[in-house]
């Protein structure tokens, strides 16, 4: 089975996600980051 194709992100992909997500846009690759805690 072949593996699936890399997609490619895009600044309209990054800027079309919802609000309340939190992500990166790096080199064509969206990395979601977890929401901050509130422990210190």
């Amino acid at each position: 089975m072949p593996l699936p194709k890399e997609q490619i992100y895009t600044e309209d992909d990054y800027w079309s996600l919802p609000e309340n997500v939190r992500a990166e846009l790096i080199n064509g690759q969206l990395y979601y980051m977890a929401a901050p805690s509130r422990l210190i």
